[in-house]
């Protein structure tokens, strides 16, 4: 059953509704997941509606916090490059990368500022409508979007000072937010892509984070909203793959088996968390005038 097909038949029309910006994004994202969850397949299916069937889609990261470039280039001993100020990243908005650096330019490493959703070689537009900000480590070399990087060892470090996730302990959604016990940033597990346009030439940079099951961790089973239906250890709740310096080299250039073996839970003692006094809420982009007949970004 296609995106169109299934809108449909909880629309109760023969056409899909017209979804744009954000929540078409959203929506085709969600779908995306759907595809590659039989227990979502089969709620569906055996009559329950999209919205139920979706409720057991998790949130993973979707807001984290980055050094500037020249913290980037100093932690990690890294060549000056691109600039960057640093500050909340969301999802396809730009932030930065690091890794293997082509051949003829001498410097081990690089660092990159891409979009924060990776765009896949199949891609339209580098304006996705569907969320590729986080890869499920279990899909690497299945989902479409994410196996030919994983394949290609297109693999690569995201620096973070913080990340955030929802906690639902107290019945509503409390944000939290992720710092490293020992005050140095994060270097989470990574996939970048490099769009070409077909047409113009332009080259894209782009990124996704990827995530793994913390059912049984300590910490990172308590974020994201519980599903009443499922057992605790059924919930597939997410977190995000640590990658330590001394493990560096080996993500961004080991083989395939190399790389697998380093995603794995860090331990609960790595993380200082708290919750958030504020929300995080990304940037309102200027405002644009309407075009007649189309909805503009929000």
């Amino acid at each position: 059953m296609g995106k169109s097909a299934i809108l449909a038949a909880n629309r109760g029309s023969a056409a899909p509704p017209r979804f744009t910006g954000v929540l078409a994004r959203w929506c085709s994202g969600a779908i995306d997941q759907w595809r590659g969850s039989p227990t979502l397949q089969q709620n569906v299916g055996t009559g329950l509606s999209l919205a139920v069937a979706l409720s057991n889609l998790k949130a993973m990261c979707n807001r984290y916090v980055s050094p500037t470039a020249a913290d980037i280039e100093r932690h990690w001993q890294l060549q000056p490059g691109q600039a960057w100020r640093g500050g909340a990243v969301f999802p396809f908005s730009p932030g930065p990368f690091i890794r293997k650096a082509p051949e003829p330019s001498g410097a081990q490493r690089e660092l990159v500022i891409g979009q924060w959703g990776l765009i896949p070689w199949f891609a339209q537009s580098p304006r996705l409508r569907y969320a590729t900000n986080n890869a499920r480590s279990e899909e690497l070399s299945a989902k479409a979007s994410f196996k030919h990087p994983w394949q290609r060892g297109q693999r690569c470090i995201i620096p973070a000072l913080t990340f955030d996730e929802p906690n639902w302990e107290t019945g509503r959604n409390v944000w939290w937010t992720f710092a490293r016990a020992d005050h140095t940033p994060w270097g989470l597990a990574g996939l970048w892509n490099t769009w070409i346009d077909k047409v113009s030439g332009e080259m894209v940079e782009s990124y996704t984070m990827c995530t793994m099951n913390a059912d049984n961790h300590p910490l990172m089973s308590r974020m994201h909203k519980p599903n009443p239906s499922l057992a605790a250890d059924q919930q597939d709740k997410r977190s995000v793959v640590v990658i330590e310096a001394a493990d560096v080299e080996q993500w961004l250039t080991g083989s395939e088996a190399d790389a697998r073996a380093l995603i794995r839970l860090a331990p609960g003692d790595l993380f200082d968390a708290h919750p958030l006094e504020e929300p995080p809420r990304p940037p309102r982009p200027p405002r644009r005038a309407a075009v007649k007949g189309r909805a503009f970004d929000f």
